[in-house]
């Protein structure tokens, strides 16, 4: 049986007052071992507040305004009755909640929301373009609201406007899940890094631990990029004997795809920036003739001198009249690593492999420079002369360190 969206609102409300993370992880675990297969993603993605994969680039496109009116519509409220409880709650899902509970006139042909509607409205919601794509989505609101208990309101509301609040994070969802299905969160994690979707895992977890480290990474289904630390390079030498030193740029993180001849960029937050930046997509299309997923930082450059940052980032935001702002800011992309090629994942080789791999795929002009050395006066030497040309310093890297998306590694 499918489920309806008000146990999991109840779910939900019951973790919102849980304080302790093992609870919480005990009573996820609980509810994914009886999931339906067609519940259990949504579920999970719902719970952390996700109406989409994490790589996905479908978005809601629904703001404060349009949840307000659609929630005024169907309580007999005018807009503005709606936004004073909001601001004297501080919270839009309780205040829904508290709206729905005292509505004027009741409906007595509501009919239950299951995780599988949600899911299609929110589809509808993020795939309606045009000129009457406003009402379409007017309307999938106040069907929504329409059709809720309060309880649901207060989490539907939440999910629309992207804050579930009730705590769970990635870590617990990785154990719950772990717990759930028998499997280490070890290999739960694997999976989650190479498909950036916490609710797909799940579903592999089903057929076992083989099957979730058998997951690969694939063109167009961008993962989360690896983050740095902080750390001295005295101590990483006493740690790692040899460092690997890359100037530190003031620009924008991408994350370049290619296969089949399509080419494809995405920003830090993995959002498709294609259309924004086409010259520096055509610079990595001709730099390699391989299917390749690259990471690596765009700066913007002038009389052979890095700009700050803020000039990469307008040209990132960028619309419409892309060709005129290609001539008045000149963009080069820096790429430092390599996640995946011709079909081959490559984020659990260490990165002195992805370096070999990546200077052996792309042409050199590209490649940030990197110094691999263990002598701490050398490196130092590369901070200076990064300084000199404009940049904002090094970053030192683990040579043997696997590539781990989203996560904090050794640099």
């Amino acid at each position: 049986m499918r489920m309806d969206f008000l146990e999991f609102s109840r779910i939900c409300e019951t973790l919102e007052h849980t304080p302790g993370r093992l609870d919480m992880t005990a009573i996820v675990q609980d509810a994914l071992s009886s999931l339906d297969e067609g519940d259990l993603p949504l579920f999970i993605r719902y719970l952390m507040g996700r109406p989409f994969p994490d790589w996905s680039q479908d978005k809601i496109g629904i703001g404060p305004n349009s949840v307000y009116d659609a929630v005024a519509y169907v309580t007999g409220k005018d807009r503005g009755a709606v936004v004073s409880t909001v601001n004297q709650s501080g919270d839009p899902g309780r205040a829904v909640e508290s709206l729905l509970a005292n509505k004027e006139q009741r409906s007595f042909f509501s009919e239950s929301l299951t995780l599988a509607d949600i899911a299609n409205d929110f589809t509808i919601l993020a795939t309606t373009s045009g000129t009457k794509s406003q009402k379409e989505k007017d309307r999938v609101l106040r069907r929504f609201f329409g059709n809720t208990s309060p309880l649901e309101g207060r989490y539907l509301a939440r999910l629309l406007l992207g804050e579930l609040r009730i705590g769970i994070g990635e870590g617990t969802m990785r154990d719950a899940i772990a717990g759930a299905f028998s499997v280490s969160p070890a290999a739960v994690e694997h999976a989650y890094q190479a498909s950036n979707d916490l609710g797909e895992v799940a579903l592999i977890a089903h057929k076992g631990e083989d099957a979730l480290y058998a997951v690969h990474i694939e063109p167009f289904r961008p993962v989360k990029m690896m983050l740095a630390k902080q750390g001295t390079v005295t101590d990483m030498l006493i740690e790692s004997g040899v460092l690997a030193a890359e100037y530190k740029y003031d620009g924008t993180r991408f994350q370049f795809h290619k296969s089949g001849g399509v080419c494809r960029m995405y920003s830090r937050k993995l959002e498709e920036v294609t259309h924004a930046i086409p010259d520096v997509v055509a610079m990595l299309d001709a730099a390699t003739s391989h299917d390749i997923i690259l990471d690596g930082e765009v700066i913007a450059v002038r009389d052979g001198r890095p700009l700050p940052f803020q000039h990469v980032l307008k040209r990132f935001r960028r619309k419409h009249d892309i060709a005129s702002h290609i001539e008045q800011i000149a963009l080069v992309p820096n790429i430092f690593d390599i996640v995946w090629i011709d079909g081959e994942t490559l984020i659990d080789l260490p990165l002195s492999e992805r370096r070999k791999r990546l200077e052996t795929a792309v042409s050199g002009e590209y490649v940030a420079p990197q110094l691999m050395s263990g002598d701490e006066e050398e490196i130092d030497l590369l901070y200076r002369t990064a300084l000199d040309d404009g940049h904002e310093g090094i970053m030192v890297k683990d040579i043997h360190s696997p590539y781990t998306p989203g996560v904090r590694g050794k640099f």
